[in-house]
């Protein structure tokens, strides 16, 4: 009998477990756990981009006039037509309010709070309740910090994310991005599920090379605005630690490979064992 630490995702919640038992003829990948732990990371990482892109293509959005409003809201906010009440703005269909400040976001110094009520699904991570923090620190150059979650004693999270937009290259090869994003920082968070419901997963993480996220050509009514970013390289190491059974440590890193491909793949290696993901 031999036992790995794997992270099961069910319906309902993200959990781990320490003890997983190997029998009855099925055999789970030996990184079957990282590559896990790193599908949340990367969903978590893409999902702060895709917060900080919104409130950077709503700050081109409240400059426009009428017309260009239309043509922007059809670009950038399909299914989800931003509307301002009280000093906010808000979007159709999503659980979140950007709040500017009285500077452009493309102005440096101009700090935007955005507010999540509910929890933002990328993929197979979700990204909890809570505000953020964007801030303009130089030219296409943003940083992406919270401010407190909604409801503190559950969350364990401490993101701070750089982003540095490029324009496409050709520029209307993509009609959804406004940038491409180079992507660096580091964070911490504990992999939130369904049901709001607080686990003792901590997951460290640190990009060690930077993510290329950009914005995926897709369209359709159902299109989920927080489903849109696509990792296409870059390089991230996790360190994962359980609060009830301190004296586990897992070591993860992820790293996107043939990233030319259309599906790149992901080499995992877990607690020094390597494999590819596709």
């Amino acid at each position: 009998m031999k036992t790995i630490k794997l992270l099961a995702i069910t319906a309902a919640m993200f959990a781990v477990t320490s003890c997983v038992v190997e029998e009855g003829g099925y055999r789970q990948r030996p990184t079957a756990a990282g590559h896990l732990i790193y599908q949340n990371t990367e969903g978590r990482i893409k999902s702060l981009t895709t917060i900080a892109d919104l409130a950077i293509k709503l700050d081109k959005y409240i400059v426009a006039d009428a017309a260009e409003r239309m043509n922007l809201t059809a670009r950038f906010f399909p299914n989800n037509v931003p509307t301002l009440s009280a000093g906010a703005w808000s979007f159709q269909n999503a659980y979140f309010t950007i709040q500017p400040d009285s500077k452009s976001l493309h102005e440096v110094g101009a700090k935007w709070s955005i507010t999540t009520t509910g929890p933002l699904f990328h993929g197979i991570s979700a990204t909890e309740p809570g505000t953020f923090q964007v801030e303009c620190t130089g030219t296409n150059t943003w940083r992406i910090i919270p401010n407190g979650s909604v409801e503190s004693s559950h969350y364990n999270t401490t993101p701070e994310l750089s982003f540095t937009g490029n324009i496409p290259i050709p520029a209307n090869a993509n009609p959804y991005a406004l940038y491409d994003y180079t992507v660096t920082g580091e964070g911490r968070f504990t992999p939130f599920g369904f049901g709001y419901r607080r686990e003792t997963l901590i997951i460290d993480y640190q990009i060690k090379n930077p993510f290329v996220v950009v914005v995926n050509n897709i369209s359709g009514y159902y299109i989920n605005i927080f489903d849109r970013m696509v990792a296409k390289s870059g390089k991230c190491e996790m360190i994962v630690t359980d609060s009830e059974k301190p004296a586990v440590r897992d070591n993860v890193t992820g790293e996107i490979i043939n990233a030319s491909s259309s599906v790149p793949s992901v080499k995992i290696t877990f607690n020094g064992v390597s494999e590819i993901w596709n």
